[in-house]
């Protein structure tokens, strides 16, 4: 399931029937989306990003391992997170 999905069906468990691949919404009862809800929607996606994103790092500790362990940890995780979520 994708962050759209998740952040979808976390908002609005009793109105969706499906949600495709392609993010195209299946409401039920013929629901037309409303600009608020897109707009929760949206919000939703970043605050789940945000989430998992802080879940993944604790950047300084990273940083400072990497610096003492010759690695790229936290550049690694960094480019992870920005795969994931690209900006539009």
């Amino acid at each position: 399931m994708n962050t759209y999905q998740t952040a979808t069906t976390t908002l609005y468990p009793d109105l969706i029937n499906t949600v495709s691949d392609t993010n195209n919404i299946d409401w039920l009862d013929d629901h037309i989306t409303t600009a608020l809800e897109e707009l929760a929607i949206s919000t939703e996606i970043v605050r789940l990003a945000r989430v998992e994103a802080y879940a993944l790092l604790n950047q300084d500790e990273m940083r400072f391992d990497d610096t003492v362990n010759s690695t790229t940890t936290w550049v690694d995780a960094i480019n992870a997170i920005k795969a994931l979520y690209p900006k539009p």
